[in-house]
């Protein structure tokens, strides 16, 4: 099973103190991946820590490697949501539900 994070968002403050563009808030996605092509995908948001004046990154030098790398620090890729994404896929190829729609628009009365 192979994982991969994407970045669809990132909230920022235009001013925090003497920063500017200050990330407070990833949107991710994360979609897992097996042998087969089946796909699960989980979406969430992290806020995360304010950053000091010596470890912050300006906005204009950060890399999606970089705010993946914050993300996998914060922990959102922890071991429950890979087990969610794990029992999604097994689940699309061996169904144990199904939906059948308009079940009753073919009956005559």
């Amino acid at each position: 099973m192979e994982y991969k994070f994407t970045i669809n968002a990132l909230d920022i403050l235009k001013q925090d103190n003497d920063l500017q563009d200050v990330v407070y808030n990833i949107h991710w996605v994360l979609t897992a991946y097996n042998e087969q092509g089946t796909t699960a995908s989980a979406i969430g948001t992290k806020k995360i820590l304010a950053p000091d004046l010596e470890n912050f990154t300006p906005y204009e030098n950060l890399t999606e490697e970089i705010v993946i790398g914050w993300l996998q620090s914060e922990e959102v890729d922890s071991n429950d949501l890979k087990k969610n994404l794990e029992k999604q896929i097994y689940e699309k190829e061996n169904p144990t539900k199904e939906t059948r729609y308009n079940p009753f628009s073919e009956k005559e009365e």
